[in-house]
Formats: structure tokens, C-alpha cells, sequence
């Protein structure tokens, strides 16, 4: 899907950045990213409320309002969600 790559390296992220995020491999993400694989449910929610955009917007039926120029790095609510998701995945 065209729109998971743009939005990721607008943020300046990796794959494995979102991989982490969804709690997937970082090839599962990649085959989101190559339209091999369909995105869930959970995933299309996670993903829409992390970029904050419509889940329409990533499914591309949806057109953006306004795209903002891309930032010279993550912004610090990306940069919390990742550290917060990635703190979640060593709670027993």
C-alpha cells in the first residue's frame, strides 16, 4: 500500500519502527507495505490513529485534506508512542 510507505518515511521511520509498533515482524510489515498482504482490522485502526489519518485515507479511498512537509525527524508524540509500545512488549 502506496500510502503506509509515504506516511512512514514522512515521518521518518523504518519498517521495522512500525513492525515494532503492531507487534509483527518487520517482513509481515513489508508485505502490507507491497500490497502482498492485506491489512487487518487491528492493524488499519492502529495505524490510522498512530499516523493520525482516516482509515479511509490509508485504504486510499479517502484523498488528504492537506499533507504536511516532511519532518526533519519524529516527532516527539511518534517517538513516545514507539518508546510506549516497545516498553508494553517487555511487561510479563
Amino acid at each position: 500500500m502506496k500510502r503506509l510507505k509515504e506516511l512512514r518515511l514522512q515521518h521518518k521511520l523504518t519498517q521495522k519502527d512500525i513492525a515494532d509498533i503492531l507487534t509483527i515482524s518487520r517482513p509481515a510489515y513489508t508485505n502490507y507495505e507491497t500490497g502482498k498482504r492485506n491489512l487487518d482490522n487491528g492493524a488499519l485502526l492502529k495505524l490510522s490513529e498512530f499516523y493520525n489519518v482516516s482509515t479511509d485515507y490509508l485504504l486510499g479511498l479517502e484523498e488528504p485534506a492537506q499533507i504536511e512537509k516532511s519532518p526533519s525527524e519524529p516527532d516527539e508524540r511518534l517517538k513516545a508512542f514507539i518508546k510506549l509500545k516497545l516498553s508494553d512488549s517487555f511487561v510479563e
